[in-house]
């Protein structure tokens, strides 16, 4: 009877190891689903940042060419309003933890105030709060990847994901302020000594970027610094308005691409 009880007592103890293995290893499981499910949400909210961003640029640069005396690019500004409040939108499903941030708020608050005040301002104040709006937005961008715990992820070449907003969104910035006040140059035909000094420190910061690049060429960034450098740093700036625009827009395209491709190479691999 005691072998019997012995050999019972043996066999509820490992069973209800097992069991505590069995557990344990769901857990994990499921802790690993969830960390992955929010991974994943973080880089979707991330791709949509960059797109707020980017439209936010925008609507910098065709707001400062429209104070400055080119109207051409106007008649864009409806859908690209829209554009930046549909994402807004989107981005109301972020964390609380991000959407009760400064920097987020700040960017709720302020959006609204620069669509429908921009054209009382003048051009270097309208600048001024479209750059203080996208500081904001670019540090939101990096609350949001904390928050998601972006930046456990493996980036490719040993590369901390943090470049992905410390280089190519900040680097992104410098081409977007560099097509605003290169477009506010070109409607005015005339560029003061200040805005020459801003425009070839931004030159001089998208040139060292593109010098440092091992692994992205950006030949449509390089072509716009030709531009800068031969038609807008000039005595009398010789591009039209709406050209300088679009060619800077493609540049900036040329980064975000590399940001995008990225960013999808994470999402496949979480």
């Amino acid at each position: 009877m005691e072998f019997v009880m012995a050999n019972l007592l043996a066999t509820v103890a490992l069973l209800f190891a097992c069991l505590s293995v069995v557990v344990f290893v769901w857990k994990r499981r499921l802790a690993l689903s969830k960390s992955q499910q929010a991974k994943q949400s973080g880089l979707q909210h991330l791709t949509t940042l960059r797109q707020l961003l980017a439209a936010i640029q925008q609507h910098r640069g065709i707001t400062n060419g429209v104070l400055c005396g080119d109207d051409k690019l106007q008649s864009r500004l409806p859908s690209l309003q829209s554009d930046i409040n549909d994402h807004l939108q989107t981005l109301t499903h972020l964390d609380e933890g991000v959407r009760n941030t400064s920097s987020w708020q700040s960017v709720e608050e302020n959006w609204p105030r620069v669509r429908v005040q921009f054209t009382q301002w003048p051009a270097e104040q309208n600048l001024a709060n479209h750059n203080q709006l996208l500081a904001s937005l670019l540090e939101s961008v990096e609350e949001c990847a904390q928050h998601y715990r972006l930046t456990e992820l493996p980036q490719e070449k040993g590369e901390s994901i943090a470049m992905l907003w410390n280089d190519l969104l900040r680097i992104a910035e410098c081409v977007g302020q560099a097509r605003a006040l290169g477009t506010g140059v070109a409607a005015k035909a005339a560029c003061s000594s200040v805005e020459r000094i801003r425009l070839k420190y931004l030159h001089q910061s998208i040139d060292r970027f593109v010098i440092a690049q091992h692994h992205s060429d950006f030949p449509t960034v390089k072509k716009l610094l030709g531009t800068i450098e031969n038609k807008v740093l000039v005595l009398v700036p010789s591009v039209a308005a709406v050209d300088y625009f679009d060619d800077a827009t493609a540049a900036l395209d040329e980064v975000f691409r590399v940001f995008d491709q990225r960013v999808t190479a994470l999402r496949d691999n979480v």
